[in-house]
């Protein structure tokens, strides 16, 4: 898994992005520093299920509200992608097990 931080548009936020190996999906989490110790902090969050985010832009248009993702993040962004590790024959058990519901999660319930 890669996380890095990046310029967000609003001083009161961190912006982190990066590629989840086990998800296979990037992923970006937008946080309020000015949250209270009893708030929650994360106000967005991008690629929480498998495969979620397949592409650098389609995470860039996600966070577009909140940051732009500069360009060497970018290309190290791709090479993390590029780079994944294979799964596991456990993580692939796992995955048989659980997509169904990262899929109706993310979808809904089928008809």
């Amino acid at each position: 898994m890669s996380r890095y931080p990046i310029p967000a548009q609003d001083l009161r936020d961190d912006v982190i992005v990066g590629w989840d190996d086990p998800l296979e999906t990037f992923f970006g989490q937008v946080f309020d520093t000015t949250a209270g110790e009893n708030e929650e902090g994360c106000v967005y969050w991008e690629g929480a299920d498998y495969r979620a985010c397949q592409t650098v832009e389609a995470l860039q248009a996600h966070l577009r509200p909140y940051a732009t993702i500069p360009d060497p993040v970018v290309a190290q962004l791709r090479a993390d992608q590029q780079h994944a590790v294979p799964h596991s024959p456990f993580q692939e058990q796992l995955l048989r097990l659980f997509t169904p519901y990262a899929e109706e999660r993310r979808y809904g319930k089928p008809q």
